[in-house]
């Protein structure tokens, strides 16, 4: 005999059910989906795409113009003024992070309506562009002179060179632009003094290369995947950088599980290489307190403290990236 005070039970407890997963499928959907009316996601050009495999990066604000945009300037207000940046991914989906600098400093920013941090994940598909607006750390104060806005989008933060068997410089885009308050006070204080390498080699190699090779001056040799070593412990690394055509001074700053370093006890270096050739050097770094695998990487600016124009790249140059296993 059928109990159908139970039948009517187990029949409302499967339609209770099929409401509850059907709500948190469409939560989920919307939360995939979300966008604010300045954050969002769209396709990618098909001029861009043109390019082929890579990435693209521009940064303006309400002061862009023309001009502004092709010399890789910016006209702030204040330095409260919001920022939009544009990253095409035309390579891999994945995860990427954003890093922002002032005057080659780490700074931290926020995007859209977040908390201020010195980084920014997202994910993005291959062929997909996302807006990005950002405001800059309510620490930065207007003067009057220019200065350095470097924002870097790097490919893959969750992922390690050495475990995935990983040798490149190729993992994202990093831009270089001059902001200033005034377009009559574009002078950068010039107080800034920059050393010479150790060694000037004539290797046909253009970028910046670091590594714990401290003897090979005949090529440039590439680092592993990854170094070993002791928590706490000051760890000495070579550099081979420069030979960028028409270019003397440069400044390398390095990145540790995506964070600035210091390098020898500042922020960063200042070289000064002769022209047509590769600076050796050397520079040591504090490694963490904690063991576990950090992520290394380095990026090379031709010329930090000079005015832009279209004729200096805004674009940058990452070094390679390697593992740095803390025991």
């Amino acid at each position: 005999m059928i109990n159908k005070k139970g039948t009517k039970l187990i029949l409302f407890s499967i339609i209770g059910i099929a409401i509850l997963v059907l709500i948190i499928i469409v939560q989920k959907e919307q939360s995939i989906n979300t966008t604010t009316p300045e954050v969002n996601v769209s396709n990618a050009s098909q001029e861009e795409n043109q390019f082929g495999l890579g990435y693209s990066i521009e940064v303006n604000n309400k002061n862009s113009n023309i001009l502004n945009k092709e010399n890789a300037r910016l006209l702030m207000d204040s330095p409260n003024t919001k920022l939009d940046v544009s990253f095409d991914n035309r390579a891999k989906s994945g995860n990427f992070i954003m890093k922002v600098f002032y005057d080659y400093e780490e700074i931290n920013f926020k995007v859209d309506q977040s908390k201020f941090n010195n980084s920014y994940t997202f994910e993005l598909g291959k062929g997909k562009r996302i807006n990005l607006p950002i405001y800059l750390s309510d620490k930065i104060k207007a003067d009057h002179h220019s200065h350095k806005l470097t924002v870097s989008i790097l490919a893959s933060p969750e992922k390690h060179a050495k475990n995935i068997e990983a040798k490149t410089n190729f993992f994202g885009i990093t831009t270089d632009y001059e902001l200033f308050y005034n377009e009559a006070e574009r002078e950068f204080e010039n107080n800034k003094t920059y050393e010479k390498p150790i060694k000037l080699l004539n290797n046909a190699f253009t970028g910046l290369v670091i590594s714990q090779d401290f003897n090979n001056f005949k090529e440039v040799p590439l680092p592993p995947y990854s170094t070993k070593v002791k928590k706490g412990e000051r760890v000495k690394f070579s550099y081979r950088a420069g030979n960028y055509e028409n270019v003397s001074d440069y400044l390398i700053m390095v990145l540790l599980d995506w964070n600035q370093v210091e390098m020898d006890n500042e922020k960063y270096k200042l070289l000064n290489i002769e022209n047509t050739k590769v600076g050796y050097g050397t520079f040591e770094i504090l490694a963490p307190k904690e063991a576990g695998l950090y992520e290394f990487t380095a990026y090379i600016v031709p010329e930090p403290f000079v005015n832009r124009t279209i004729e200096n790249d805004d674009l940058i140059d990452q070094a390679y990236r390697f593992t740095l296993e803390v025991e």
